[in-house]
């Protein structure tokens, strides 16, 4: 005879203890997800005000690094171009003297500088800043003698000097 035991299923749960345990778990995974998105808001706040201090730095830098000395180089070069230009412009085939196509240019060159100057509001232009140098080179090269008015481009008290003192010489 062999004894055998009998072997009792193990009592199974009610369907209302499952669900409990159920919910207790989503309860603790609900939790864990709102600490994690919490985290979430927490870390994009603190990026947004970063962000926002990175622009403000970033608007300060732009708007007061000025022109670099190659830049400011390359600027009166083209202001010293667009000069040559506007004389010739100006005299439209006349002959005169050097003394005079030199007080002209300089002339020029003033009135240039100073378009610059009050396009870009500064008391010198070196203090072009960085960022605007391709906009000042355009600007530049845009100028033409018309923009000028008939008082700005008139002849100096220097320039009818030099014409007299060569038509005496002459």
């Amino acid at each position: 005879m062999s004894t055998q035991t009998a072997i009792m299923p193990a009592p199974k749960q009610n369907g209302l203890e499952i669900v409990y345990k159920t919910l207790g778990l989503q309860t603790e995974q609900a939790e864990a997800l709102k600490k994690i998105v919490k985290e979430v808001i927490d870390i994009k706040e603190e990026q947004l005000v970063l962000y926002q201090k990175t622009n403000e730095r970033f608007d300060y830098i732009e708007n007061t690094i000025t022109l670099r000395d190659s830049e400011c180089t390359e600027l009166q070069r083209a202001v010293m171009l667009k000069a040559s230009e506007l004389v010739k412009d100006f005299l439209y085939g006349q002959s005169v003297s050097q003394n005079y196509y030199s007080s002209k240019k300089g002339q020029f060159i003033r009135l240039v500088y100073k378009r610059i100057k009050s396009r870009f509001n500064v008391h010198k232009y070196t203090l072009v800043t960085h960022v605007e140098f391709g906009k000042a080179m355009e600007f530049v090269n845009d100028i033409k003698l018309n923009d000028f008015s008939e008082v700005e481009t008139r002849e100096t008290v220097k320039q009818i000097e030099i014409k007299q003192l060569e038509d005496n010489n002459d």
